[in-house]
């Protein structure tokens, strides 16, 4: 790589730096929101905090880097087309390619960190965030209970708290549980704890009432000095929950296992695996987007601003297509394949594009010599 092409490397990575951890910083502020509660007011541990929010970024990437590095590889050339840089080296006798090398691999580096992400990072961390999840629904739920609101702990069970000390004792409990329809019970106590177990978490209420609605209408009625209440959450049939496609490793898709189930899940899983290999392809189509464009462009001292607009337009319209064909694949089976269409044709033409020209798409006609017949 000459000096030159190493300058123009080093500013490309630097702005793809710069803008990924600007998007990837809103991105941590708006999912962390939902969940600061459960640390100011609600006693989850700020490490837990910081490792859900950390583990819920790879899900990102997928959008984040395509689009961080397209707006790096457009900011870049096209300040070095105002500057006249770009113009100079042109000028020079370099030619397109190799002036397009170094954001070229800059996208292969991202394509590479792309498929490292999604096929290995992206299930890993999913899977840790759901088994994560799920630890905390079962075992510290009292994080989930907020101060006179009617929370669901469970399905058919509804917990309502008057006040919550920071030591996690509850004061003022209404406990109603309508796990067995024609059996509904409702507990009401002073104060109380939720402790965490392995079959799930369990309300442990001190002075209070029972009540339990009996097949004959009447209302059994009940005073305790203690009383404990088990919130069971886990499957009784002791295979535990059921894992996403999100969570599975590329094999898995398409060989999913017996437990997804259903020629729907099946072609789910199958689609999911389709589009962990493309993603990591619009690392290169989206910048060579760029490149194309704006490489292909005549000087214009009032700048390439309707080349960039024209651009966006078309990532746009990219992404919307990666959309509808995965939605499309999971209907529809046999036009799976079409996914591939999208980021594979982008980059041949593009490619095409920087090595003959730009198809006179943007040349401006010749005029013809004068005194021509």
């Amino acid at each position: 790589m000459s000096r030159l092409q190493f300058y123009m490397f080093r500013q490309i990575a630097i702005v793809l730096v710069v803008v990924a951890a600007g998007i990837f910083g809103i991105i941590w502020l708006t999912k962390s929101l939902s969940l600061i509660d459960l640390v100011m007011n609600r006693g989850l541990s700020w490490s837990m905090f910081a490792w859900i929010t950390t583990l819920l970024m790879p899900a990102s990437f997928a959008v984040v880097g395509p689009v961080s590095l397209f707006i790096a590889v457009a900011f870049v050339y096209y300040r070095l087309t105002m500057d006249s840089e770009l113009v100079i080296m042109q000028n020079a006798g370099i030619g397109r390619l190799q002036l397009a090398r170094p954001a070229l691999l800059v996208a292969a580096a991202m394509v590479a960190i792309g498929y490292l992400v999604s096929l290995y990072l992206l299930p890993l961390a999913y899977r840790d965030y759901r088994d994560l999840k799920f630890q905390v629904s079962n075992n510290y739920s009292s994080v989930l209970i907020e101060e006179g609101v009617f929370s669901q702990m469970v399905p058919g069970v509804t917990v309502f708290v008057r006040q919550r000390d920071p030591d996690g004792a509850l004061k003022g409990i209404l406990v109603h549980d309508n796990r067995r329809p024609d059996r509904p019970v409702t507990a009401m106590a002073e104060r109380g704890v939720l402790i965490p177990g392995d079959n799930g978490p369990r309300m442990v209420m001190v002075r209070g009432q029972r009540q339990e609605r009996r097949a004959d209408r009447n209302v059994a009625r009940l005073q305790f000095d203690r009383y404990e209440m088990q919130f069971t959450t886990r499957s009784k049939s002791g295979f535990g929950r059921w894992q996403s496609p999100h969570e599975q490793f590329l094999h898995h898709l398409f060989d999913p296992p017996e437990a997804a189930g259903g020629m729907s899940r099946y072609h789910q899983f199958r689609m999911e695996g389709h589009d962990r290999l493309t993603a990591p392809l619009m690392n290169l189509a989206l910048p060579l987007v760029a490149l194309a464009l704006l490489l292909g462009a005549e000087f214009n001292r009032r700048g390439h601003m309707i080349r960039i607009l024209v651009a966006v337009a078309v990532i746009a319209g990219l992404e919307v297509s990666m959309m509808g064909f995965k939605s499309l694949g999971r209907r529809i089976p046999e036009l799976a394949p079409l996914i591939y269409l999208c980021p594979l044709a982008t980059i041949s033409v593009c490619f095409l594009s920087l090595w003959r020209g730009p198809f006179g798409l943007w040349r401006r006609p010749v005029p013809a010599a004068a005194g021509a017949s």
